[in-house]
């Protein structure tokens, strides 16, 4: 997640945050993910996708698929 104060807003400071287009890693947001009100300023935050998160993922999934080949146990059992 990437975050960001909003500074200098005239207007209300949830509506300015929810219409606050950002770019973050080249991913272009039309508006944050959500924004966060702490009273005294207001954060737009962006959950960007992490690649190494990913890489878990796709590992984990060709682990289980090469040990699914071998195994003779099936889910039923």
């Amino acid at each position: 997640m990437y975050s960001g104060v909003l500074y200098n807003i005239k207007v209300s400071w949830e509506e300015a945050c929810n219409s606050m287009p950002a770019n973050v890693k080249v991913i272009e947001f039309s508006k944050p993910t959500r924004c966060r009100n702490t009273g005294i300023e207001i954060w737009g935050e962006f959950d960007v996708p992490d690649e190494s998160c990913y890489k878990e993922v796709r590992n984990y999934v060709r682990l289980a698929h090469h040990f699914s080949e071998y195994s003779s146990i099936s889910a039923d059992e």
